[in-house]
């Protein structure tokens, strides 16, 4: 599936790797992103976002039972504070999801505990999605 500018993933051994900017993300491409987490081995969602999140209530819930279901550890790194405060009520549905700011990447990285092969990975998407601009 085409991926739009606005809303890209990718699998990294045991982590999913979202790139988010602001943008509504169509019901089908929300599906096919559930589909892959499904599909994967994952146990680590990695986001690096620009802008609010622009999930609705029905997607952010989703994201939230299926995290809970596979236990996954979710990471977002974003200068939106209202983003993060939308982290802060998916978290109260059960999932386990810590935001951060972009300033505490080295601590977002620090606690995700990937291989040296996927945080090299990581490293180059956050440093092309900064250059791209994050705002």
């Amino acid at each position: 599936m085409n991926q739009p500018p606005n809303y890209r993933w990718e699998v990294l051994e045991n982590v999913v790797v979202i790139r988010a900017r602001p943008g509504g993300v169509e019901e089908r491409v929300f599906k096919a992103f559930l589909d892959d987490l499904r599909n994967s081995s994952a146990d680590h969602v990695f986001a690096i976002a620009a802008g609010v999140a622009t999930l609705t209530p029905v997607q952010r819930r989703s994201s939230a039972e299926e995290f809970k279901a596979k236990n996954i550890m979710t990471q977002v790194v974003t200068d939106s504070a209202l983003t993060r405060g939308i982290v802060t009520a998916v978290s109260w549905l059960g999932a386990n999801i810590t935001s951060y700011s972009w300033k505490d990447l080295e601590k977002a990285f620090t606690e995700l505990g990937a291989s040296p092969a996927v945080e090299s990975r990581l490293r180059e998407l956050a440093d092309a999605f900064r250059k791209e601009g994050i705002d």
